[in-house]
């Protein structure tokens, strides 16, 4: 039968590929200890490419991965296609190409000439409209810049397309409305006799600054807000001392505002408004490259035991300025301390220097 070895290289059928690294990022200007925890970005390669399989195809209707018609999982079309396929592993069950094509026989399919297939890790990009920035879009704009036809159906997750934020961005953009959407769920079975699939590096301008062009029709309130960006204690990693770090940010003038209660108009405003910014790493704030061409000043919070240098590398990658204060691991309850008189010192020190 077959099971993780169903799966073979593709890399005949890529029509572009580039490598990317992160070297050129300086570690100068932050602390010690995200110097050292930060400094594995320097080994870092990733790429970005487009596959193109020129013949009859089935698309998984799980995560969209493309099986070939002898039962293979074509690897490029897999977002993580350099790590190994887990299946029923951390990226959770999908099915075996035996097992889908055993599935498919029971249920109708859907016929396509041509499609384009947009995908994340993970099996679509949920809710969580970081991958949507960074991922999704980039995806389309770098076929469209490699001369790809997106009039093209284009397939998404249904995970992605439902969420509000996916909806009112088409609302937004004209690009987006005026693209034809065809959306993948768990009984949609489609076959095609040509598929494009596309990955874009993360964190990398070169992406972010057409998406950001995408929305340039949403304008500014000023461009000397100072923004504490809080987070509901029903949230995955919040502040245990909330109450207390908020209360000396807005000493300092800072406006608590609560980014899951905004629209995406707001929210897009609102950063590009943004001159000084305090957040808990999240997804919230991959809304800083709405404030590009302007300068940003921008303090992360962050836990030693869920450390990301991902908003660092963004912020470069802008010319941003960005400092991280580290509070304690996180508890039972995913909160986590911030000690108040480091937190200050650093809002003096930096911030408001």
């Amino acid at each position: 039968s077959l099971c993780c070895n169903s799966k073979v290289s593709s890399k005949k059928y890529l029509i572009y590929k580039e490598i990317y690294d992160y070297s050129n990022i300086d570690l100068d200007g932050l602390d010690d200890f995200f110097k050292k925890n930060f400094s594995f970005i320097h080994n870092w390669k990733n790429d970005t490419y487009i596959f193109c399989y020129p013949h009859k195809c089935y698309i998984e209707p799980i995560y969209g991965w493309v099986i070939s018609q002898n039962k293979k999982i074509l690897m490029h079309s897999v977002p993580n296609s350099y790590r190994e396929i887990e299946f029923g592993g951390c990226w959770g069950k999908t099915p075996k190409p035996n097992s889908f094509f055993y599935y498919k026989s029971k249920h109708k399919s859907k016929f396509y000439k041509e499609i384009i297939s947009l995908n994340y890790q993970g099996g679509g990009f949920g809710t969580n409209y970081f991958f949507f920035y960074d991922q999704l879009i980039g995806q389309l704009l770098l076929l469209e810049s490699k001369n790809i036809n997106i009039d093209l159906p284009v397939l998404v997750d249904f995970n992605i397309y439902n969420t509000s934020f996916f909806q009112e961005a088409l609302k937004l953009s004209e690009k987006l409305k005026n693209i034809n959407w065809i959306v993948r769920n768990k009984s949609d079975f489609i076959i095609s006799e040509k598929v494009y699939c596309a990955r874009t590096i993360c964190y990398k301008s070169k992406f972010l600054i057409p998406t950001v062009s995408l929305f340039s029709s949403i304008k500014a309130l000023n461009f000397e807000r100072k923004i504490f960006l809080t987070r509901s204690i029903f949230r995955s990693r919040h502040i245990r001392n909330k109450a207390e770090i908020e209360n000396i940010a807005k000493s300092f003038g800072y406006e608590i505002i609560d980014n899951d209660k905004l629209s995406l108009v707001e929210q897009i405003s609102l950063f590009k408004s943004c001159s000084k910014l305090i957040a808990l790493h999240g997804a919230g704030n991959i809304n800083i490259i709405f404030r590009f061409p302007n300068s940003l000043k921008f303090l992360e919070l962050q836990t030693p035991d869920w450390l990301a240098a991902s908003y660092f590398i963004i912020a470069k990658e802008f010319s941003f300025d960005y400092q991280a204060v580290i509070g304690s691991n996180l508890d039972q309850n995913s909160s986590f301390y911030i000690n108040p008189y480091s937190f200050k010192e650093k809002i003096i020190s930096w911030l408001e220097n």
